[in-house]
């Protein structure tokens, strides 16, 4: 996998979101791709990621989004 420009797009404008969260409009092979690449994951307001093993499922019934991670934010940079 790389980061296509259109994954780097994506990337861009979640870093410049108040809460970095991924666009519905990246195509779900793209979110995918993110994910697996470390840029992205699905995280709540608190900033906790969802099945990481460090909130002992404290957080786990809090709303998560797909957003930008500091790996992310390291790419596009």
């Amino acid at each position: 996998m790389r980061l296509t420009p259109k994954r780097r797009d994506a990337l861009t404008e979640a870093a410049q979101h108040p809460r970095g969260s991924i666009s519905a409009r990246t195509a779900k092979a793209d979110q995918a791709a993110i994910e697996a690449m470390g840029f992205a994951a699905s995280i709540d307001d608190c900033g906790h990621q969802l099945e990481d093993g460090k909130d002992a499922g404290e957080h786990r019934s809090h709303p998560h989004f797909l957003r930008i991670t500091e790996a992310g934010r390291d790419a596009i940079s």
